[in-house]
């Protein structure tokens, strides 16, 4: 890979890290809000429709649950990127 192929990958990647960190905080916001909560709500597509608390709970769960799995792979993803990145910038310093 070229400099310019790690540099778009490690971009790539940060954007969609933030992506699901934005979705994360969603998740763990919502749950905060279901704490005591005897309704509860949740959009499909472009309805609202009454839900159980317990079950939504739960789907949140799972959902951060997956995103936190999804973050850590691009973390590590990232890293090895950068490696690399760093190595390609020190052979193509020491050719100069």
């Amino acid at each position: 890979m070229t400099i310019e192929e790690i540099e778009r990958a490690l971009h790539t990647h940060v954007v969609q890290k933030q992506s699901y960190m934005a979705q994360l905080n969603e998740a763990e916001s919502a749950l905060h809000e279901l704490t005591d909560e005897e309704e509860a709500y949740k959009l499909v597509g472009s309805i609202m429709l009454k839900a159980d608390p317990a079950k939504l709970k739960e789907e949140l769960q799972e959902r951060k649950q997956s995103l936190t799995t999804r973050i850590a792979s691009i973390e590590k993803q990232e890293q090895k990127l950068q490696q690399q990145l760093e190595k390609e910038q020190q052979a193509l310093l020491g050719d100069a």
